[in-house]
Order: structure tokens, then sequence, then C-alpha cells
């Protein structure tokens, strides 16, 4: 049966990263809002930034889901203000949605897949970077075969579909790689002004990568963005290896936490942190930080609150 992974990423204010106490108590707020219709849940806290991942069988875009992960962020926040840390509880940049995260300001993404034996989801995470922060590493993970050298093989050799969006006018455009790779890189190396939205599979369709990145949240005069994605991998998806050596070899990506999780049995297993990068750094080296796992929810122990 498919399953929907939904993706909330916002700030928090502070550098909540610093603070353990903070995840605990932000996490069991966001536990005391979330209802029916979601199987499981994570919350976590890093880098000033609230991170919330939902699975539920809603599919893409339901309102309730929606609802329920500003319930999640908001409470989370309110929790966190409550503490008396300077800046905590002050980060996000809506008083409420109207329907769904769409517009919001919120960096959200959403994946529709089904269980698979291997391949874990990455959620990758930023702060402070532009909506097309991710263009690059992501093209590297699904085209580049020096980082992923299972390109070359039969399995994903028929390539991928990429979905760029415009972000100065009201358009998006579709490529096929590696057929029309050069068109694709011309406007992923532009992240001032194109941001890839999404990464399906050639033959069928499969999603591969979502990510927040839409211009309907280009919001004016922001100087920077906070742009997430879920990427699957292993079967017809480049595997874990690829994508991490993706980010670990460009030149320049953001700074980017990438957390795994594995879909079994209708529930989210993990996470992992297996991203950590330095960002900016030019060097592409892998900054082992202090791995901070975000705390899990667990919805089978809601009733007894």
């Amino acid at each position: 049966m498919p399953q929907t992974v939904t993706l909330v990423h916002a700030p928090i204010g502070g550098r909540a990263a610093l603070l353990p106490e903070v995840e605990r108590v932000v996490a069991e707020a966001a536990r005391g809002t979330l209802g029916e219709g979601v199987t499981n849940a994570y919350a976590g806290v890093g880098d000033g930034m609230l991170t919330v991942v939902l699975l539920h069988d809603a599919g893409e875009g339901d309102p309730d889901v929606h609802r329920a992960a500003w319930s999640a962020l908001d409470a989370g926040c309110s929790a966190a203000k409550s503490l008396g840390v300077p800046g905590l509880g002050h980060g996000l940049p809506v008083d409420a949605i109207a329907g769904t995260l769409r517009g919001s300001g919120i960096s959200y993404a959403e994946l529709v897949l089904t269980e698979r034996p291997s391949g874990p989801i990455v959620a990758l995470l930023t702060s402070g970077a532009s909506l097309g922060a991710l263009n690059v590493p992501l093209a590297r993970a699904f085209t580049d075969a020096f980082a992923t050298p299972g390109l070359l093989g039969e399995r994903l050799r028929r390539g991928f579909i990429f979905e760029v969006h415009d972000l100065e006018e009201p358009r998006k455009r579709m490529f096929a790689a590696p057929a029309e790779l050069y068109d694709l890189l011309g406007c992923l190396a532009r992240p001032e002004r194109f941001a890839l939205k999404s990464i399906v599979t050639a033959e069928g369709a499969v999603a591969a990568v979502a990510s927040s990145a839409r211009r309907s949240d280009v919001i004016a005069d922001a100087e920077d963005d906070s742009p997430i994605a879920l990427v699957r991998t292993g079967d017809d998806a480049p595997d874990l290896d690829g994508l991490v050596a993706a980010f670990t070899a460009t030149d320049g990506a953001p700074a980017v936490r990438g957390i795994a999780f594995h879909l079994g049995r209708d529930r989210l297993l993990g996470p992992v942190e297996v991203i950590a990068t330095a960002g900016g750094q030019g060097d592409g080296t892998l900054a082992r930080q202090a791995r901070r796992e975000p705390l899990e929810l667990d919805v089978s122990r809601w009733s007894e609150r």
C-alpha cells in the first residue's frame, strides 16, 4: 500500500542545537498535537530549525496532514519559548496556515512510496540557503557516474526526468537525462534563477526526489530560505553511497544534514545521520559532527496521554 512521507522544516529561533532540553520539550509538545491518520512521526531540533517527519496514507497536499504538521511546529515553538531562552520560539514565518502549507514560507516536501526490502529514505535539511542550493549535489547523485557508479548499470542507465522551476517566471521545465543532460546542468548551475523540484524514473515515473523548491514559495525581499528534500535510494534510484558521495565531493555545496529512515511494516525506522557537510568550504570534506538523533514520536502511545 502506498505511503506518503511529509517532511516539514521551519525556524524555531536561537541556536536550539546546543540545548538538548529543547529537543525533548519540543518533541513532547509535537506528540500531543498529531491525531488520527498519521502512522508515526519524528521530531528533531538542530541549527535553530525544527524538523517534523510524518508517515501517513493520505497522499500529497492533504489539508488534515498539513494542519497536523503546522500544529506540531506551533506547539514546538511555544514549548521552546516557554523555556525562557532568548531567541527561542520566535522563528515561524506565519501565525497560521490557510488549508495547506503551500505559500506559508515553511519548507515542506512530500514523497509517495511503497515499502521495499532495501534503500533508505533520506531527508536533506538546510538552513539559510537559497532555494536552488540542493541543485548541483542532487544532479551529481542522479547523473554523475563518478559519484554514482550504479548509473552505468542496466538498472539505472535509462535515466531520470527532472522537473525544474523557474524562480523568476511562472513556468517549469522538464529535462530527460542523460539525453538532455547539458541543458539540465545549464539551468541547475544557476541556483539563483532555477531550482530542482523533483526527479522521477524515466520508466514508470516513480518519484525518487521531492524538494521544497517551488516558485509559489518565493517570498519578496527574503534573503535566504531553508530548502529541504526527500530522496528515495536503492532499487531504481541511486544507492545511499552515491547520494552521500555527491554531497561530500561537491565544491561549494551548502551546509546540509542528511538523516535516513527505513520504511518497514508501514513504519519509519530510524533515523540515522548519514550526511553532515561543512558547506561553503570548497574542499568537499565530510564534517563528522556529533550525532543528534531526532526523538521518535510513537503514536501507539498517544492514546495513553
